[in-house]
């Protein structure tokens, strides 16, 4: 689903973290946090390719070589920051790899709550700040061309391969992963293909709403999307597992390369299957592959997948959206954040133990 830009202008004001979930690793305050002690590592560094003209922000959480009091990064008046030891030296040996891809408009700093409790865990977890499709640079011409992220991806996987992270990754243990519109990229990596003629027909059904609404109030033109690329095969042989939380565009994927789809896979919704927007319910696709888990959530929305506000930033964006009309991305849906991400991150960390 889209996050829509008069909301991603505010996001942009943040690089946004979230709850304290596992291992101690968070704190939640209106005011500075206590620094705590944490295995987690975090490290940020320019990644050049083939595909992009400018370099794109790789973002990376990684088991630390020892505990140490944590810094507090991206911590900011309207969105929460997140605890890590900033460019710490690496735990000694080669860890299995997460390549996560964030959702449209968002930025790698908003899954912080997953990332750091992977990382607590042993695993890395890498992805990067996708040009066109982020907060402060979401312009529906550049979103709309789906096929740039995969190759992101796959850049990312080619860094930890050629040792460009300095980050030692077990190659014979990786996953994609991402939300959202990252969602949709996660199974890309795995095999899933869009249809451009499905995606005309969902758009065509809601029209004016969702991810196509805000196509069509840019002037996107979709019946023009290059189909070749659109449609194109981006797996990554590289990949053995996926997790896909509330994945965009599963009303264009075709069933064909669904069914074909032997990794595991685990796809999380946030809310129950029946009040799931179209844009994002995934329990159809989940039916259609051979070797899927699906995990909805009660009392949980779309934004639940994202970190946390703080108060000011609840008032300021929730006041914003009762003049404009936009969805309230601090809105909780009958429980807190922290308690949603609590309990997605159970099965998630199970899936990761037995898959990755």
């Amino acid at each position: 689903m889209t996050i829509k830009r008069r909301i991603t202008q505010f996001l942009s004001f943040s690089a946004c973290s979230a709850a304290a979930l596992f291992g101690g690793a968070w704190a939640l305050s209106t005011q500075t946090p206590d620094l705590l002690q944490t295995r987690v590592g975090f490290t940020q560094m320019p990644l050049e390719t083939e595909h992009r003209e400018r370099a794109l922000d790789l973002h990376i959480w990684y088991p630390a070589s020892a505990s140490a009091d944590a810094d507090l990064i991206a911590q900011n008046a309207l969105m929460y920051g997140f605890q890590a030891q900033r460019d710490a030296e690496p735990q000694t040996g080669a860890h299995p790899l997460i390549v996560f891809s964030h959702g449209s408009g968002g930025r790698m700093s908003q899954i912080a709550w997953m990332a750091s409790a992977l990382a607590q865990e042993g695993y890395i977890v890498a992805g990067v700040n996708h040009h066109g499709t982020t907060s402060r640079d979401s312009d529906p011409h550049q979103t709309v061309q789906t096929w740039m992220r995969p190759q992101d991806i796959s850049a990312v996987l080619d860094a930890f391969e050629t040792g460009a992270t300095g980050i030692t990754a077990d190659m014979e243990r990786v996953a994609s992963s991402g939300f959202s519109f990252g969602g949709y990229t996660a199974l890309a990596m795995a095999g899933a293909q869009l249809s451009k003629a499905q995606f005309i027909d969902y758009c065509d059904a809601f029209s004016g709403i969702l991810d196509c609404g805000w196509y069509q109030n840019a002037g996107v033109d979709i019946t023009s999307i290059d189909a070749t690329r659109y449609e194109a095969d981006f797996s990554d042989a590289r990949i053995s597992a996926t997790i896909a939380i509330d994945p965009a565009l599963p009303r264009a994927i075709t069933k064909s390369s669904l069914s074909a789809m032997e990794l595991p896979t685990l796809i999380v919704n946030f809310g129950r299957a029946d009040e799931i927007p179209a844009g994002v319910r995934a329990d159809g696709i989940a039916a259609t592959m051979q070797n899927a888990r699906y995990v909805d959530t009660a009392n949980a929305w779309h934004f639940s997948g994202i970190n946390a506000c703080s108060w000011l930033g609840w008032g300021i964006i929730g006041a914003s959206g009762f003049f404009t009309g936009e969805d309230n991305i601090c809105a909780d849906a009958g429980r807190s954040r922290g308690d949603v991400q609590r309990e997605v991150l159970e099965p998630i960390l199970a899936f990761a133990k037995e898959h990755i």
